[in-house]
């Protein structure tokens, strides 16, 4: 299982730190907390990723 700290998934996202941050702050991404450490699974991420891809496909087809 391949698990990411915030500045790792913060590089593989190709955001800010402070952008994940607010993310997780709203509970808009998954991620799990040992302790005060964040972390996100990959296998969680991607899923998030296409999650979020098909929202978007899917308002884009209905303002079609």
């Amino acid at each position: 299982m391949e698990v990411f700290d915030v500045k790792e998934v913060a590089k593989y996202l190709n955001c800010s730190i402070s952008a994940i941050r607010k993310l997780v702050a709203n509970n808009s991404i998954p991620y799990y907390r040992v302790g005060t450490r964040i972390f996100f699974r990959k296998l969680s991420i991607d899923t998030w990723i296409e999650q979020q891809e098909l929202k978007h496909n899917c308002v884009d087809l209905v303002g079609e």
